[in-house]
């Protein structure tokens, strides 16, 4: 008989705990802390191939090692794997090499200043040239000033 939650452990030290479906949920959770953050992950079966022990034991020892790869969702790594790609491309057409994390400094950095254009079109989506900071999207400190200067 397993007692429940089931502790998943690595060197005596309990890293995950598995624990059974209840009334409310009606699968087998995984559930584990990586930077501070506690994860989830929910499983139809406990024991076999894709079962819920088999996730933990091959997790444990990842977080023993201290691994970061356990704090990403699967939304994110697979943002992240298409960031990785894009950098690629960009560094195949330009000869210019960014990681990550310069990319998207620059990036931030760039939206928090107010662009050298005329307000006017700013409202009209011609700028910025990337697609996902059109419309009512802009930051606040953009909108409250071009609202500022109209009066």
């Amino acid at each position: 008989m397993t007692k429940w939650p089931k502790k998943v452990k690595h060197r005596d030290k309990v890293l995950a705990k598995i624990y059974r479906p209840c009334a409310g949920r009606g699968s087998n959770r995984v559930a584990w802390c990586v930077s501070g953050k506690r994860m989830m992950k929910s499983f139809r079966t406990y024991g076999g191939k894709g079962g819920a022990l088999e996730y933990a034991e091959a997790l444990v020892p990842d977080l023993a090692k201290g691994s970061q790869v356990t704090a990403l969702t699967p939304g994110q790594a697979s943002d992240a794997l298409a960031a990785f790609e894009r950098l690629q491309r960009f560094y195949q057409s330009t000869g210019c090499r960014l990681t990550l994390l310069e990319a998207v400094s620059d990036c931030c950095e760039a939206m928090q200043k107010p662009p050298a254009t005329p307000w006017a079109r700013l409202w009209s989506g011609s700028w910025p040239p990337w697609r996902s900071c059109s419309g009512n999207r802009w930051p606040k400190l953009w909108r409250n000033s071009a609202k500022r200067r109209r009066n």
